[in-house]
């Protein structure tokens, strides 16, 4: 946005009425949430190639965690290290075989939707 104030007034104006530049991220509601089902998306090991593949796509309903192992349920056999990282994508706690390529984590995270 324009500290100029008719290009500012602009800027609300093609905004439709939004009063704030900031928005949060996803507005998905609460119910959909419940009826559609959370999405977990774990990378173990050190594998940058299957996090960015896991990032260059609108999840909404995704969570996405990679890196170190954490206390998380959604870690609990997931503890590969290095390059023998894999790919778990889940719907509701409920996860598809591991993926340990690029195109295999494409398919799972396809069949999301």
């Amino acid at each position: 946005m324009s500290d100029n104030r008719e290009f500012g007034n602009r800027d609300r104006r093609s905004l439709g009425g939004i009063s704030s530049p900031v928005a949060p991220r996803s507005s998905t509601p609460a119910a959909e949430l419940r009826a559609l089902g959370i999405e977990e998306i774990v990378i173990s090991g050190d594998r940058p190639d299957l996090v960015t593949e896991a990032q260059r796509r609108w999840l909404p309903r995704s969570v996405l965690t990679w890196g170190n192992p954490g206390s998380s349920p959604l870690w609990e056999g997931r503890n590969e290290r290095g390059p023998e990282g894999r790919a778990y994508v889940c719907r509701q706690m409920v996860c598809a075989a591991p993926a340990s390529t690029v195109e295999e984590t494409d398919e799972r995270l396809t069949e999301l939707g």
